[in-house]
Parts: structure tokens; sequence; C-alpha cells
């Protein structure tokens, strides 16, 4: 979302674990629907991390702040 041309989400980070079924949502999005998310969404920096043993998070950076 941009907000005066100004694109306000700069950063998002995707943690996840690859084998527990808390995760599984998140991985699903990884595998099937990220690679066009962020082509559509190319001004966005995307990461993804695997943390084992523990439930999915996704942590955003906006331009003035989280």
């Amino acid at each position: 979302m941009s907000r005066r041309g100004v694109w306000q989400l700069k950063h998002l980070t995707l943690r996840y674990c690859d084998w527990s079924g808390s995760s599984k949502g998140t991985r699903d999005f990884i595998d099937h629907l990220l690679p066009q998310f962020s082509r559509e969404n190319a001004q966005l920096k995307i990461e993804t991390a695997v943390q084992r043993g523990r439930h999915p998070s996704w942590h955003a950076q906006y331009r003035w702040g989280i």
C-alpha cells in the first residue's frame, strides 16, 4: 500500500518451522504464492528464515518504524 505514491512497507520476514504442522500455511504460502507476490511487489524486500520448533511469525518493517 502506498501513501502519496510512497510505499509504506519496506521489509517482510517470514519465519517458520520446516516440519511442524503449525507452519504448514506459511510453508504453502512460500511454496505457491510468494513467487508471484514478490514479483508484484518488487519494491518490498522479502526474507524467509527457518526456525525449527517454533511457531510461524511474520515480521514487517515500515517506512516510519515497526
